[in-house]
C-alpha cells in the first residue's frame, strides 16, 4: 500500500487595501483540508493623504480646489474646495473735470482681478474708462470791446474773453484795424 504524504497547501496572504480588509500566509493539509496554520484578517489600511496641491486656484468670485491623493494608493483622490477670495478693492476718489482736464466719478479697482466697479461692494462692475467725465471745455463770456484810436481814427481794439467755468482762464484778444475809420470827434 502506498503510503499517503501529507503535504501543507499554502493559502495565499490578500494584501489589506486602504478600504478592503486583507488576510495573512496560512496553510492546510493537501489530503484532509485541515487548517495547518490559520489566516488572520488583517484591518483595511484606510486613507493616508498627502498635503494636498491646489489643482484650480481660488479667484475673486470663483472658489478654487485642493486635490489630496492617498500616499496607500494614489489612484485615491478626494477634493476639497477653497473659498472664493473676494475682491481686493482699491478706492479712485471722484474728480471734478474742469475746462481743461477730464474728471472721473468715484470707483474702485480690484487689486486681484483688475476689474472696475462703481460701488465698494464690487457688485455693479463698468467697464474700463466708464468713470471718464470729459473735461467741460471754456464757455467764454461775451466782452466788452476797447476801442484805441489816436487823432479820431480807430486804430485797434482789444477785449478779454472770461471763461464762464473757470474766471482764472482768460484770453485777451487784440485787433488792429485793416480800415482806417475816421471818427466824428464831436459827440453826438
Amino acid at each position: 500500500i502506498d503510503k499517503i504524504v501529507d503535504t501543507p497547501e499554502i493559502l495565499p496572504a490578500a494584501v489589506a487595501t486602504c478600504t478592503e480588509t486583507g488576510l495573512t500566509e496560512g496553510s492546510k493539509c493537501s489530503v484532509c483540508q485541515e487548517i495547518l496554520t490559520a489566516q488572520e484578517v488583517v484591518p483595511a489600511l484606510g486613507h493616508d493623504w498627502n498635503e494636498g496641491t491646489i489643482t484650480k486656484e481660488a479667484a475673486c468670485t470663483e472658489a478654487g480646489v485642493k486635490t489630496y491623493t492617498c500616499r496607500n494608493d494614489a489612484s485615491h483622490t478626494r477634493t476639497e474646495e477653497i473659498p472664493a477670495t473676494g475682491h481686493s478693492l482699491i478706492r479712485n476718489e471722484e474728480k471734478a473735470a474742469t475746462c481743461t482736464e477730464s474728471g472721473s466719478i468715484e470707483y474702485w479697482t480690484c487689486s486681484s482681478c483688475g476689474k472696475y466697479f462703481k460701488d465698494n461692494a464690487g457688485t455693479a462692475q463698468i467697464e474700463e474708462n466708464a468713470w471718464i467725465i470729459a473735461a467741460t471745455g471754456h464757455v467764454w463770456n461775451t466782452p466788452t470791446w476797447t476801442w484805441n484810436s489816436g487823432n479820431g481814427v480807430y486804430t485797434s481794439a482789444s477785449a478779454a474773453f472770461t471763461c464762464q467755468n473757470d474766471t482764472a482762464h482768460t484770453v485777451t484778444v487784440e485787433d488792429t484795424a485793416l480800415d482806417i475809420v475816421t471818427v466824428d470827434p464831436t459827440p453826438t
